[in-house]
């Protein structure tokens, strides 16, 4: 069983540690895997501002993540072992509580939707009826333009005269 390390002394170290803890002998600091990833989250993301000693600094947090990722591996080492298997899913009754609440969300989003159409619909009517309005001005804008031409070019050729 690979345990993500490619170090075969980490690996017999976590097997050892699963054996002692099978016999009770060992009791684990590390008791949530939440807890172990929350951790690596922060020291991953933390943000990092350069300092004087900031390459021993990146060192430090370096060897706390490779701790982190150990214990990580023997938390779940130790589920399995202690018959806990780790479950991304969760159980299958809240998953289903999960799912009546995502339809219940659903649900309310509908009824708002259906609440709002009728105003969507007026306002699409009354949008139709402005841009209709607004190609009507531009029409008559041309219109009146091309009349303003010609009253110019009229003009023109009476002070010609």
């Amino acid at each position: 069983m690979l345990h993500g390390s490619k170090n075969l002394a980490a690996e017999k170290k976590i097997l050892r540690e699963i054996k002692a803890s099978e016999k009770g002998k060992i009791v684990s600091l590390w008791s949530s895997l939440t807890e172990i990833d929350n951790s690596i989250y922060r020291l991953r993301y933390t943000p990092c501002y350069p300092s004087d000693d900031s390459a021993g600094g990146d060192k430090q947090m370096l060897k706390e993540m490779k701790q982190l990722e150990i214990a990580r591996e023997k938390a779940v080492a130790n589920a399995s072992v202690k018959g806990k298997i780790w479950n991304l899913l969760g159980t299958k009754k809240a998953l289903q509580e999960e799912f009546k609440i995502k339809d219940k969300e659903l649900e309310d989003i509908k009824k708002e939707h259906l609440l709002l159409k009728p105003d969507i619909k007026r306002v699409e009517k009354e949008l139709q009826k402005v841009e209709k309005d607004i190609i009507s001005l531009l029409h008559q804008l041309t219109h009146l333009r091309r009349r303003m031409e010609e009253a110019y070019q009229h003009i023109a050729l009476l002070q010609k005269e």
